[in-house]
């Protein structure tokens, strides 16, 4: 008798998403950025990266929201500081160095800023 009710195989792995060309070029872009950066956090300018290399703003989000969901060393937040919505990224191996987590919900002027994931 098998032991595996309903069809399930225990020597399937799970299927990993594979980032497309555009995804993994975004990511070489902001960890580029993050090596050069002398601060934490890095601000990413979805515009600038799409002058860049000529793709166009909504590839820039989907690929974004893919390094997201992708299991990277990248930690990507979004937050809104003056009104201002902002998306802001580092890596777990910078942060752990520097004793940081999450950026402040603060800014430098004392105004509350909220951050999301």
């Amino acid at each position: 008798m098998d032991d595996h009710l309903g069809g399930e195989s225990s020597n399937r792995k799970p299927k990993l998403k594979k980032l497309s060309k555009t995804s993994l070029r975004l990511r070489g872009w902001m960890e580029y950025r993050i090596r050069r950066s002398s601060k934490p956090w890095v601000h990413v300018r979805l515009q600038s990266f799409c002058d860049l290399t000529g793709k166009t703003l909504r590839t820039a989000k989907r690929c974004l929201n893919a390094l997201r969901e992708d299991q990277n060393d990248l930690v990507i937040r979004t937050i809104n500081q003056d009104g201002v919505w902002k998306i802001v990224a580092s890596t777990c191996q910078r942060l752990h160095g520097l004793q940081r987590s999450e950026p402040f919900s603060e800014s430098e002027s004392g105004k509350k800023q909220i951050v999301t994931k």
